[in-house]
């Protein structure tokens, strides 16, 4: 019963957004396997879990103390609850970036911006030319040296604004986005 108050200042500004931009990457796998089975899916597809995935702040899939083959939805799991980047890339190697960066520019979300991956944003950040390819051995190394680039940047970052984040969760949260509700509920 109480009137509409709306308060906006700067909503369309770009922003450092960090780990909020998981659920864009959640979306997009989410939307890649819209089906009534989805959770028998996400069950069934196996991710290697190795020194070609490990990333930087992954309290879940600790690298490099945890490898082998775990499923996709353990993966996203550990993406959304615990923010962990290992999972992360995993997530970015199912889905593929080129297709959440569609997916974004599909929706209108004209402030939003995903990285490659985590690893290759580390990379980015402390200089490495190679970043898109770095190794765990070598992103161990470049980490040494200073950070290089800043975090908002029109490379390798995690950017989206407030009015971008309104309207995507407007519409994700109430289905748009996927054709069965199964995978709307998962």
């Amino acid at each position: 019963g109480w009137p509409g108050f709306a308060a906006e200042s700067g909503a369309s500004r770009r922003l450092f957004a960090a780990s909020s931009i998981k659920t864009y990457l959640l979306c997009e796998l989410l939307r890649q396997l819209d089906a009534p089975d989805i959770v028998e899916q996400l069950e069934a597809r196996e991710v290697a879990l190795d020194s070609s995935i490990w990333s930087f702040g992954s309290p879940t899939f600790n690298p490099p103390d945890l490898s082998g083959v775990v499923s996709a939805r353990t993966t996203l799991e550990a993406m959304i609850t615990r923010s962990d980047n290992t999972a992360t890339d995993m997530a970015f190697k199912l889905a593929g970036a080129a297709n959440v960066r569609r997916f974004i520019a599909d929706a209108g979300l004209v402030n939003t911006q995903v990285p490659d991956s985590t690893r290759a944003l580390t990379g980015y950040l402390f200089g490495a030319p190679n970043y898109l390819t770095i190794s765990w051995d070598e992103l161990l190394e470049v980490v040494q040296g200073p950070m290089v680039q800043p975090f908002l940047n029109d490379v390798q970052t995690l950017a989206s604004s407030a009015e971008d984040m309104v309207s995507y969760y407007a519409r994700a949260l109430q289905g748009e986005f996927f054709q069965h509700p199964q995978t709307l509920h998962e």
